[in-house]
């Protein structure tokens, strides 16, 4: 059986797939509503223990208070037009995850992208994704705070993803309501690290300032049916079980072929080497064999990627032909960001096997086929 987190994955990546034809069927408006706003909510929700070990900490409901500043988006650039005019965020949230003495405070900070879904003059429905840091004031601890099996770091990675619905009042504001959820993660470099994974209702008051401006509309013809090649290499570090133990070197090198069938998504498939000098301590643990030939395993893959100006947003799903070490199963995931610069782009990913993370790759990688105006989104 897959794990919460792991529906959840598959979830957001269908949602991100079907943008494309969802958006086809909105109708967006002759103007904006301002060149900004701000966005105010309250949530309520819970902790999802998905995993036994987590059951200590469903003490309480949680509840936050948080605050957006966004700008909107006119046309001027051709993926505004092509994703019907998203708002581009900041977001900030003060959340008590329900576990006053072994989680204490959260903190999520972290830029966004509003996606309007379906629309008309009063109504309208919108997915947002984002990502960004995490700070959690209690953190795992031998001694004082032992049955936090969650969270070893206070710094973390936090992903967000929400669907709204929103009610205009009137010409500058709108009521919302919405449902989402928030993830925290380090990505395994401080154990423990199972992550919290925090959903909730939520709603919220948000109001637009500035001047409208008309929106823009692009007519030029969609590109498809181009391939590129990608290929990148990352580095990362991890630690494992027990706490509180040894940090171990991460490596990866990655090609990928991307089919682009459409002005916002390209799908794929990729090839993998990992490099992981903690896997001959695990396999070590289970058989006696030390050997660093269990630190290689390749992977093959396939992908999807969404892409927003120059920003590229992956999902992959990936299988081990051979690996020696067999604890972690045959599947991994990898969720990432890039951010194309012309023919070269930056990268950082998560990878997991199911709701378990593994790594983050921290990598630098080259376009072999298509420029930045192509891979990017940028028309």
């Amino acid at each position: 059986m897959f794990h919460p987190s792991t529906k959840l994955f598959f979830i957001v990546s269908l949602v991100l797939c079907q943008l494309r034809p969802i958006l086809s069927e909105a109708i967006p408006a002759d103007s904006s509503r301002g060149s900004w706003g701000t966005d105010v909510r309250t949530s309520y929700g819970y902790l999802i223990a998905h995993r036994e070990a987590l059951m200590p900490l469903q003490e309480q409901h949680l509840y936050s208070a948080e605050l957006s500043l966004f700008k909107t988006t006119n046309g001027r650039s051709s993926w505004e037009s092509n994703f019907l005019y998203p708002e581009q965020g900041i977001h900030l949230a003060l959340i008590n995850p329900g576990s006053p003495d072994k989680l204490g405070t959260a903190v999520a900070l972290y830029p966004y992208l509003d996606f309007p879904l379906l629309h008309d003059p009063n109504s309208a429905l919108w997915f947002r994704y984002g990502m960004g840091i995490g700070y959690i004031k209690r953190i795992f601890n031998p001694v004082e705070n032992y049955k936090n099996a969650a969270i070893g770091s206070h710094l973390n990675g936090v992903i967000h993803f929400d669907v709204q619905y929103r009610k205009t009042f009137n010409a500058s504001t709108s009521g919302e309501i919405g449902i989402g959820l928030t993830h925290f993660s380090n990505g395994s470099m401080k154990m423990p690290n199972l992550g919290i994974n925090l959903p909730a209702l939520n709603i919220g008051l948000r109001h637009y300032f500035g001047k409208k401006s008309t929106l823009a509309k692009d007519t030029s013809a969609v590109s498809c049916k181009q391939g590129s090649i990608t290929a990148y290499g990352a580095i990362g570090f991890k630690e494992i079980y027990p706490a509180l133990g040894e940090k171990y070197q991460t490596g990866t090198l990655n090609g990928l072929y991307l089919f682009t069938n459409a002005r916002k998504s390209d799908f794929g498939i990729g090839m993998d080497l990992f490099y992981d000098n903690s896997l001959a301590i695990k396999e070590g643990r289970e058989t006696g064999d030390t050997s660093t030939a269990a630190n290689f395993r390749p992977g093959i893959y396939g992908a999807y990627q969404l892409r927003v100006a120059a920003i590229g947003l992956l999902f992959n799903l990936g299988f081990y032909p051979y690996t020696r070490f067999k604890g972690d199963g045959n599947f991994y995931h990898r969720i990432g960001l890039r951010y194309y610069f012309d023919r070269y782009f930056a990268c950082v990913n998560l990878k997991t096997h199911y709701a378990r993370a593994d790594f983050i790759e921290w990598g630098i990688g080259l376009n072999l086929g298509k420029n930045k105006k192509s891979s990017s989104g940028n028309e």
